[in-house]
C-alpha cells in the first residue's frame, strides 16, 4: 500500500523457513531469534528505501504463517491507519506512522497456533499452511471484511505431515471488522475453503469459495442478498468495472470469466445463461 502523502509504502511479509523445522533442527533451531523481517508488517520509505518502522506479527513462526495480505489505508476519526492481515488468521491495524499496534483480532479457528515450541509426537494446529486470511481484504466506510478459511493439520517438531492436509474438509468464512476497535460485526460461514478475496461494490460485499460458490452479502447486515453456482472451483477475485463485475472459474483446460450486471437500486444481478460447452462464446444474458 502506498501512502503518497507522507511517501510511504507498506509491505506485508512472508514467512521464515524452514518450517516448523528438520530432524536436525526441530522447532526452527537453525534458525533462532525471532527471524526479522518474515511474518511482519513494514514500513519503508519510497524514495530511498529507508526502512521507517516493523512490527512483527509472530515472532519465529513455526507455522508457515504469511503476514502477505495486501495492506489497506485507513483514516479512523482523524487517526491514519494500515490495516494488515495474514495466514495465522489475523486482523491486525497499525498506526501509520509509528507502527503501533491499534488493535489485533483473530478470526476462524485457532488451536495451538500460538505454540514456540511443538513437544514431541503429532500436534493438531489450525490454522493450516492454507488457513487463515489467504486471500485480499475489503474496506469500506469503517468496516473491514476478512475472507478466510478453517482447516486444521498436524505437525511433528521436525515437519509437517503432508497426510493430514485435506482442502476438501476446509470451511470458510467471510466476517466483517470495526475498523475503529476490530469488533466482530457479523460473520458468514461457507462449506467450502474461502480463497475468492471480499470485494466490495457499493451496499455490496463479494466473496466465492472453493467449490465453485459466489456469493453476496449486504455490507451491514452481513444478510445474503444474491448467491451463484460456477460451473468449476474459484481460487481468484472479481474484477469490476461500471456495473459489471467478472469472476474467474478453474475448469482444467477449458477454464472460463463469468460476467454478470449489477444495477437497478436494490443492486440486482441478472444471471447469465452459461454455455459451459462453449467457452469463450459471449453468454447470453
Amino acid at each position: 500500500a502506498i501512502d503518497t502523502k507522507t511517501n510511504t509504502t507498506f509491505w506485508g511479509i512472508g514467512n521464515p523457513a524452514p518450517w516448523p523445522g528438520t530432524a536436525d533442527f526441530p522447532n526452527g533451531l537453525s534458525r533462532p531469534g525471532s527471524n526479522l523481517y518474515t511474518s511482519s508488517i513494514v514500513a519503508v520509505n519510497q524514495t530511498n528505501g529507508k526502512l521507517m518502522w516493523y512490527n512483527q506479527v509472530s515472532p519465529h513462526d513455526l507455522f508457515d504463517y504469511d503476514f502477505q495480505v495486501s495492506p489497506i489505508l485507513a483514516n479512523v476519526n482523524g487517526r491514519n491507519i494500515v490495516i494488515g492481515a495474514g495466514k495465522m488468521g489475523k486482523v491486525v491495524a497499525f498506526d501509520r506512522k509509528s507502527g503501533e499496534t491499534i488493535w489485533s483480532t483473530p478470526v476462524g479457528e485457532h488451536l495451538n497456533d500460538t505454540l514456540t515450541q511443538l513437544p514431541p509426537g503429532i500436534t493438531k494446529v489450525a490454522p493450516s499452511p492454507l488457513g487463515g486470511i489467504e486471500t485480499n481484504l475489503a474496506y469500506s466506510n469503517g468496516v473491514v471484511f476478512a475472507p478466510l478459511n478453517d482447516l486444521a493439520v498436524s505437525y511433528t517438531p521436525t515437519g509437517f505431515v503432508a497426510s493430514s492436509f485435506n482442502l476438501s474438509a476446509g470451511k470458510g468464512e467471510l466476517v466483517a471488522l470495526d475498523v475503529s476497535t476490530g469488533k466482530v460485526l457479523w460473520v458468514n460461514k461457507f462449506d467450502s475453503l474461502d480463497v475468492g478475496a471480499a470485494t466490495v461494490v457499493n451496499d455490496l460485499v463479494f466473496t466465492s469459495t472453493y467449490d465453485g460458490k459466489i456469493y453476496a452479502f449486504n455490507v451491514k447486515t452481513g444478510a445474503e442478498v444474491w448467491t451463484y453456482q460456477a460451473p468449476g472451483g474459484i481460487n481468484g477475485w472479481p474484477a469490476v468495472k461500471g456495473d459489471t463485475i467478472i469472476f474467474p472459474v478453474g475448469l482444467g483446460k477449458t477454464p472460463q470469466l463469468l460476467s454478470f450486471k449489477i444495477g437497478g437500486a436494490m443492486n440486482t444481478i441478472v444471471k447469465p445463461t452459461l454455455s459451459p460447452d462453449q467457452p469463450g462464446k459471449q453468454f447470453q444474458q
